[in-house]
């Protein structure tokens, strides 16, 4: 007669077939989320951006329009941090808050306080000029001067035909400082698009896997997860072990009968 289980037992099958299909989901998320993450470099996903409004919102991110930009020879660069936007045209390559922007002799160049950056008009990067080939930094201003590109840094002032070479200013050189000036309100409508807010999609998976995307249910559900893989871990291995061996059921042999009762 096939004996019943009890009523843990019961009770343990219960839970343990119908959470696990929900952890299965769980785990489903963090193996997938995991093969993306080794190999998101070679896929390009660091590169590729997002900007559905309903997930920029999720992320508390909201465009931010900057009220200032620098203008020179009819070309406009506006910045807000990394986000660079070159006659309405976004640079990917940029990196901090700009000081200054000049174009000079068909040279667009973009400054920062430790480096300065060529770009086509185009918005295309040319070249990259660092800390170690300018002769001093932090860089604060740029003009232009005969031509020539001026630089009004911590150590002085400086003036170069390629960037590369500099010399020092003469006193009597009269610059054509560019500083931030106001953007117009058709300027600022222009460059709403480019300064929507944007995140990477290996940034998003990473959230996705770590919990992060969740905001501070986000640890929460991780240990939940933990707590029910340990569940199963014991309910499964008492389940089995219960089915192999009942209780009340001996593994010693009977003791032989003897001939002639």
């Amino acid at each position: 007669m096939r004996r019943r289980p009890s009523p843990l037992a019961r009770f343990l099958r219960h839970w343990h077939t119908r959470l696990g299909i929900g952890a299965a989901v769980f785990l489903l998320l963090l193996a997938l989320t995991g093969l993306v993450l080794n190999h998101g470099d070679t896929l390009g996903l660091d590169q590729t951006e997002i900007s559905t409004p309903w997930l920029m919102n999720w992320y508390g991110l909201k465009t931010v329009i900057p009220e200032n930009g620098f203008r020179s020879n009819g070309e406009v660069l506006v910045a807000q941090g990394d986000n660079w936007a070159l006659n309405g045209k976004r640079l990917k390559q940029g990196h901090g808050d700009p000081v200054g922007f000049a174009v000079t002799a068909g040279q667009h160049w973009v400054a920062t306080a430790s480096e300065l950056l060529l770009y086509q008009a185009d918005g295309r990067l040319i070249d990259r000029v660092d800390a170690a080939l300018l002769p001093t930094t932090p860089l604060r201003h740029i003009g232009i001067w005969k031509e020539q590109l001026v630089l009004d840094s911590a150590g002085g002032f400086f003036s170069s035909e390629d960037g590369i070479s500099w010399q020092p200013l003469p006193k009597q050189a009269k610059v054509a400082w560019i500083r931030p000036d106001s953007l117009t309100d058709t300027e600022r409508q222009q460059a709403m698009p480019l300064f929507k807010p944007r995140l990477p999609v290996l940034r998003i998976v990473a959230d996705l896997h770590s919990g992060r995307v969740f905001g501070s249910y986000g640890p929460l559900a991780t240990d939940t997860l933990a707590i029910l893989l340990i569940f199963f871990a014991i309910s499964g291995s008492w389940l089995h072990l219960r089915k192999k061996c009942p209780p009340g059921h001996s593994h010693s042999p009977k003791s032989p009968v003897p001939l002639g009762q």
